[in-house]
């Protein structure tokens, strides 16, 4: 089953944001439903894609981009071509014929369920953000469009870790201690007053 492509380039960044539905609705009809005016997510960038798998977390969504003739003629809303794809490879979608016959016009980014090549069942979770064709199932949460100043901001990066503190010991100066082993030393200005302090065991001792 092949895939439409389009010439014209993907945007450098992304024009829309997402939000997902906290539960699973009951089909794709459902989806478009729940997210209204909004609509179901169109995805145009690898910007937008990442925006997306992000508020999808691990769960599998349901995008607007579909192929109701089943000919390999996937479309937007509005029967527009797409700027951009992210089909998954590694299970060679869009497939055809591989959810035992049942059709399959709809796509999820993300997919948790079972797989037919060949008469052979693949059992599958995979939530990389990747898309896959699917069946109108009651499986999937509506993934929903928002504009881009309402995405909630995303929380500062966590401050860097404090340095360690200064060790006691200079590794660059050693003394003999008293019963003749040598020890890292305290940092000594000059040999005589390193020679004022000996480390035996990790405690100090004046000789």
């Amino acid at each position: 089953q092949s895939q439409s492509t389009c010439c014209v380039p993907e945007p450098s960044g992304p024009s829309r944001s997402f939000r997902r539905s906290a539960d699973p609705v009951a089909s794709f009809a459902a989806a478009e439903a729940y997210c209204g005016d909004s609509g179901l997510a169109r995805i145009d960038s690898a910007a937008e894609n990442a925006l997306a798998a992000e508020a999808c977390g691990d769960a599998v969504c349901w995008l607007s981009f579909r192929d109701p003739s089943l000919g390999g003629h996937w479309r937007w809303p509005g029967d527009e071509l797409p700027l951009y794809t992210n089909w998954n490879g590694e299970y060679k979608q869009p497939g055809l014929d591989d959810n035992g016959g049942e059709r399959e016009p709809y796509s999820t980014l993300n997919t948790r369920g079972t797989l037919w090549t060949r008469g052979s069942r693949t059992d599958l979770s995979v939530l990389d953000g990747t898309w896959f064709d699917a069946a109108d199932l009651g499986t999937a949460h509506a993934l929903c469009n928002m504009p881009l100043e309402d995405a909630p901001p995303r929380p500062p990066p966590p401050p860097p870790p404090p340095p360690p503190p200064p060790s006691p010991l200079s590794p660059d100066l050693e003394c003999s201690s008293l019963d003749g082993r040598t020890q890292a030393a305290r940092a000594c200005s000059d040999v005589l007053e390193c020679n004022m302090y000996y480390i035996v065991g990790g405690t100090s001792l004046a000789p």
